[in-house]
């Protein structure tokens, strides 16, 4: 997930609503093998090797990002909290629910690549 987010992380900050009037907006979700980011008018979204469903606040992730951790490991916990473990440190945060996200337009998508592991592992 480390080398996903690494990768994805350009592209929040491109779509990501600056001022959104909705919260979830400044989270990135992860759900149905998918992580996706949008800002209700794109929607932007790669495969994951993640079968479980939670929101990441795109604001810690930037901070965690910001020290280039080596490990990344995310664990859910209960009540809806979420613990970001990086190298030698730990955030635990609150989360929202995914199915509060928006959902995923049923108009095709445009296909603007194919992002393959082998490309997220060039881009590290």
């Amino acid at each position: 997930m480390l080398n996903e987010l690494r990768a994805f992380l350009p592209m929040v900050e491109k779509v990501k609503a600056r001022n959104p009037t909705i919260p979830i907006l400044n989270y990135l979700c992860i759900q149905d093998k998918t992580m996706r980011i949008s800002d209700i008018e794109t929607t932007v979204i790669i495969p994951v090797d993640d079968n479980r469903s939670y929101t990441l606040p795109v604001n810690i992730l930037k901070q965690i990002f910001k020290q280039k951790p080596q490990e990344l490991l995310i664990s859910l916990l209960e009540d809806k909290r979420i613990e970001i473990m990086f190298d030698l440190n730990s955030v635990v945060f609150k989360a929202k629910d995914p199915e509060e996200y928006p959902c995923v337009p049923n108009e095709k998508f445009k296909k603007v690549g194919i992002w393959t592991r082998e490309i997220f592992l060039q881009l590290y």
